[in-house]
């Protein structure tokens, strides 16, 4: 996956996150992106090992690239406080790496 796909991904969730929440589906799901976001950024900022020929699907069963990534935690018992805070927390970095 190129780093192109990455930032394009990243900017496809940002307008969902923004326009339809709804369409990413439960909060669970939701969670799971956040994680998956959570390491392409990690991958983006801190990690030159990323090939560049790495498909959408490698990245996600690779988990020699994600392990010592530290993914957003998600707690068990899910409530909007929780999930408006996990939002704040994505929205927060977006803004500095756009900066």
């Amino acid at each position: 996956m190129t780093n192109q796909k990455c930032l394009d991904f990243i900017k496809w969730f940002d307008d969902v996150l923004n326009e339809k929440p709804a369409m990413l589906g439960s909060v669970s799901d939701i969670s799971a992106m956040f994680y998956v976001v959570d390491n392409i950024k990690h991958i983006l900022l801190f990690d030159e090992r990323l090939p560049q020929q790495l498909s959408w699907n490698e990245f996600l069963v690779d988990r020699k690239l994600v392990q010592d990534m530290k993914p957003i935690p998600v707690e068990e018992n899910w409530d909007l406080e929780s999930f408006v805070k996990l939002r704040h927390q994505y929205l927060k970095w977006i803004e500095d790496w756009r900066a």
